[in-house]
């Protein structure tokens, strides 16, 4: 990854799930419970400028850099 902007991206979302994968029990997993928890963390990542994957594939933070110039 050639900037932040692009390794948060590609980062942070994979990190919530990996997070789930690895605390909940298989027979719990529930994948509209697991979204509706993570997007009550999505404001706090905005507060940050923090550019995760939304969940139309977008940039959370257009204005970021995603290659380097």
């Amino acid at each position: 990854m050639t900037t932040l902007a692009k390794w948060q991206y590609m980062v942070f979302s994979r990190m919530f799930a990996m997070a789930e994968l690895g605390w909940t029990p298989a027979e719990r997993r529930d994948f509209t419970d697991f979204k509706e928890r993570l997007d009550k963390h999505k404001p706090f990542l905005d507060a940050l400028k923090i550019n995760y994957r939304t969940d139309f594939g977008e940039p959370a933070q257009p204005d970021a850099k995603m290659i380097r110039e």
